[in-house]
């Protein structure tokens, strides 16, 4: 059993694939109002940040302030799992075939 960790029903190995996964699939949170505000979570190419934006009227956008964004935690998992799916089907398959094999094999000798 080799440990990996469970983001929306995936298996990744590590945990920053699983961070990785989990924060790339978020989309920007906009609060709208006389004066917007825009969230965005991005990679700063060593962590991941968000970063705090205002929108004027004008459509101008202002970066506030850049935050690390929250740790994660995710349920552990065993990236073996779907090999050991794909096997036992493969095997599946497998022993149907000498089953077929060996029935025409039978019928032919009677």
């Amino acid at each position: 059993m080799a440990a990996g960790f469970l983001h929306q029903g995936v298996c990744y190995s590590t945990m920053s694939d699983a961070t990785a996964a989990h924060w790339s699939q978020n989309p920007a949170f906009i609060t709208a109002g006389s004066t917007s505000y825009i969230a965005d979570v991005v990679w700063s190419g060593t962590a991941w940040v968000v970063k705090k934006y205002t929108l004027s009227s004008a459509g101008a956008l202002t970066l506030n302030s850049t935050t690390n964004a929250p740790a994660l935690t995710f349920p552990t998992c065993d990236t073996f799992d779907t090999f050991k799916d794909g096997m036992t089907l493969g095997w599946g398959v497998a022993l149907a075939m000498i089953c077929a094999w060996a029935i025409t094999n039978l019928k032919k000798s009677l």
